[in-house]
């Protein structure tokens, strides 16, 4: 039985209710989590966050809340566990304040996705924010999956494209197309969703 078998038979039995086939399930993801949460941090916050207490967060958010998860395949948990891990890395944007802007890293795209950067916002714009980073995150997930990891190694990672374009194994150009077309993409698709 490979790897991905032996994952889908433990999201089978958590999904009939198995908690320990869960949190087998779940520590399993955990190298892929940690990679993620890595991603998404950015430099800013991995000084002040180690990656290690995002990932026991997601570990923990997702155990105590399988029963909201619909799916019913790995690359759906996976999306759903993407999800959770970016709602606590934005809250912890907004604790740490390593949402403040920066002129000097303004990028084409910045507008796009402000909902996903906090602040100090007003009850009512933290509602429309949250809205905003539901669409967003809904849009991210349909993104190919090239176009959404230069994304989030971009945008969330603060990365310049010489090193994106290494972690990606694309050359500086591509991951610059990558990123041109992910940011098109997103900018249809959420204009699209207000006409």
């Amino acid at each position: 039985m490979n790897d991905d078998d032996e994952l889908a038979n433990l999201l089978a039995e958590a999904r009939k209710g198995n908690q320990q086939a869960l949190g087998t399930l779940l520590a399993q993801l955990r190298p892929w989590m940690r990679w993620q949460a890595e991603g998404l941090l950015g430099q800013r916050l991995r000084a002040r966050i180690d990656g290690s207490d995002i990932v026991q967060d997601v570990h923990l958010r997702a155990f105590q809340r399988f029963d909201q998860f619909g799916g019913n395949c790995m690359a759906q948990l996976r999306a759903w566990v993407e999800e959770i891990l970016w709602n606590i890395i934005t809250d912890c944007r907004r604790r740490h304040g390593a949402d403040k802007r920066d002129p000097g890293r303004e990028d084409h795209g910045q507008d796009l996705v402000s909902g996903l950067r906090g602040g100090d916002p007003t009850p009512s714009q933290e509602a429309m924010d949250n809205e905003q980073q539901a669409r967003v995150i809904a849009a991210l997930q349909r993104l190919p999956e090239k176009q959404r990891l230069v994304f989030h190694l971009r945008f969330f990672a603060e990365l310049a494209f010489a090193e994106v374009a290494r972690r990606v194994s694309v050359t500086e150009g591509n991951a610059r197309q990558l990123w041109g077309r992910a940011i098109k993409r997103l900018t249809d698709e959420l204009e699209g969703e207000h006409e």
